[in-house]
C-alpha cells in the first residue's frame, strides 16, 4: 500500500483491461492523471491530456488543470465536484 510508479510489466499486465475499458466507455477525450497514466496511454498510442496527480501537494495544480480542461470545452466543473475526485 505505497504510492509508487507502476512498473512496465504491471502496465503491460493491465493493458488488456485498459483497452477493454476504453473500448466499452468510448470516451471523447482521455485525461491522464499523473505520469503513470500518461505512460500507460502512450504505450497504447493513445492521445491524452496530462494533468498532475493530486498527491504530494499537487491538489491545486490538479484542480486547476481540470477546471481549465473543462472550461475550454464550455462545461465548467463546479468546485464542489472537483473536491470529490
Amino acid at each position: 500500500m505505497t504510492n509508487r510508479c507502476h512498473t512496465k510489466s504491471e502496465r503491460l499486465a493491465c493493458k488488456p483491461l485498459l483497452e477493454s475499458l476504453i473500448a466499452a466507455l468510448r470516451p471523447k477525450h482521455l485525461v491522464a492523471i499523473g505520469r503513470d497514466a500518461q505512460s500507460a496511454l502512450a504505450d497504447l498510442d493513445l492521445a491524452a491530456t496530462a494533468v498532475r496527480h493530486p498527491s504530494y501537494g499537487g491538489q491545486n495544480e490538479f484542480i486547476g488543470a481540470l477546471e481549465t480542461f473543462y472550461s475550454v470545452r464550455g462545461r465548467a466543473v463546479p468546485q464542489t465536484q472537483l473536491h470529490l475526485l
